[in-house]
């Protein structure tokens, strides 16, 4: 399945979900001031870390979401 969400829109998400900005730039091998601009729109990521963002969306996010799903079927 296809998602189309900004890449600020998933940092949101992922903080919503209790992970730091201090962890999404570890995961991303960025500086947490990259993922702040990142997340206030004042930068655009470089394609490695959309990608890297996106992947860690997809796992703590989406799956997570799904897992929940799953669960109380």
């Amino acid at each position: 399945m296809f998602y189309h969400v900004h890449v600020s829109k998933m940092i949101e998400a992922l903080i919503a979900a209790d992970v730091s900005e201090r962890e999404i730039a570890d995961f991303c091998g960025s500086a947490q001031t990259t993922i702040n601009r990142i997340r206030n729109q004042r930068v655009d990521p470089r394609y490695s870390v959309c990608e890297k963002i996106a992947d860690l969306y997809r796992r703590r996010c989406i799956e997570a979401d799904s897992s929940l799903a799953d669960e109380a079927a």
